[in-house]
């Protein structure tokens, strides 16, 4: 089956239902290992957002966890608003990637997502992902993998830190108060 350009999914879809089958990101995707009927099952479980404009919220810092999402079109960014204000942007997500993994941790989402430009992503919501999962060991191993990706990504992203900042992060981490000054 031919794959659709991503503006060509966005005009045609109804009910807001996503066919992973149709879309040109879905071998880098949450969906990228699974055979042909595999990828029918997982389509069932998502949905996709409205399209989103530069400046909606995707999901909200302290919102429950119930859900991962993908960016299908566009461009989006991860957001914390610190105590006095200042934002302070975490990460960027792109074509393909998955974003609300922090939260499978917390319960809660630790950042607000933002849409950068016109965009759309695909929610899957988390309880039905597990039940499919448990079916298909392909979606927990793609999972996997996705961890190990983001972690790479931190590793590196740590790496350029000073070593007055990694104990900062350490003790952030570990929920040990650091003044303003120390950072």
């Amino acid at each position: 089956m031919p794959r659709l350009k991503v503006h060509e999914v966005v005009q045609n879809r109804k009910n807001h239902a996503a066919d992973c089958s149709v879309c040109s990101v879905h071998d880098i995707c949450l969906p990228g290992l699974l055979e042909a009927e595999e990828l029918k099952d997982f389509s069932v479980i998502l949905r996709r957002s409205e399209i989103l404009q530069k400046g909606d919220y995707l999901y909200r810092e302290g919102t429950r966890f119930t859900d991962l999402f993908a960016v299908f079109s566009g461009f989006f960014k991860a957001a914390h608003v610190d105590r006095h204000g200042n934002e302070q942007i975490t990460a960027f997500y792109f074509l393909g990637e998955i974003m609300g993994l922090h939260a499978l941790n917390a319960g809660a989402y630790q950042y607000d997502v933002v849409a950068l430009s016109s965009s759309v992503a695909c929610r899957i919501p988390y309880e039905n992902y597990q039940r499919l999962a448990a079916r298909l060991p392909a979606l927990d191993e793609q999972l996997h993998h996705i961890f190990s990706r983001e972690l790479i990504k931190a590793r590196f992203a740590a790496a350029r830190l000073t070593a007055v900042q990694k104990v900062a992060t350490l003790l952030i981490r570990n929920g040990i108060p650091v003044a303003d000054d120390e950072r």
